[in-house]
């Protein structure tokens, strides 16, 4: 397999940490515009993620890109080749992170993963979070799995990893929810 779009992606991201609102807590700033591209000012991580993916070649999104859930969908409806990942497959770095943040079900934050860092962990790159963040490591699954499984059983998933395009939407490792919780 070739470079993907999320691995073409990365360089363009790292070169993007450290980028803040102005002023604070504002969803704006001139590098957020560039991100927000006409959108917003609204909560930017998903802006950020397509505004990296977009100049690694992605193809401009036909569904809300500003909105998280939105890649979801997009994924599990295969828009642009995107897919849900099964269970077993690798994680790898490129691939898009969505968490869930609230743990109510519904995905609110965007990232791209930088590198796995253990059997349970990742390391991802994030546009909008605090102190120059850059998401190292950004999953806790080990410690929050039952939340984590009762969240994945109310999006209606079987597994409890995506993907998409060679992109990720991931909480953490893959366990078969019958197997959990």
């Amino acid at each position: 397999m070739g470079l993907t779009y999320g691995a073409a992606a990365l360089p363009i991201a790292r070169c993007e940490i450290g980028v803040k609102e102005h002023p604070p807590g504002s969803n704006d700033g001139p590098r957020v515009r560039a991100y927000l591209d006409g959108h917003g000012p609204e909560a930017w991580c998903a802006d950020f993620g397509t505004w990296c993916l977009r100049r690694a070649g992605f193809p401009e999104p036909t569904w809300n890109r500003s909105y998280c859930p939105s890649w979801l969908e997009a994924a599990r409806g295969g828009l642009a080749g995107m897919r849900v990942l099964g269970v077993g497959e690798p994680l790898e770095a490129g691939l898009v992170v969505l968490y869930d943040w609230g743990h109510d079900g519904v995905v609110d934050h965007f990232g791209l993963l930088s590198r796995v860092t253990g059997s349970q962990t990742f390391a991802a790159i994030e546009g909008n979070v605090a102190n120059k963040d850059t998401g190292d490591p950004a999953c806790e699954h080990y410690h929050r799995m039952p939340q984590d499984v009762v969240m994945m059983k109310a999006l209606g998933l079987d597994a409890y990893r995506f993907d998409g395009l060679e992109l990720l939407y991931d909480i953490a490792t893959p366990i078969p929810l019958g197997e959990a919780a």
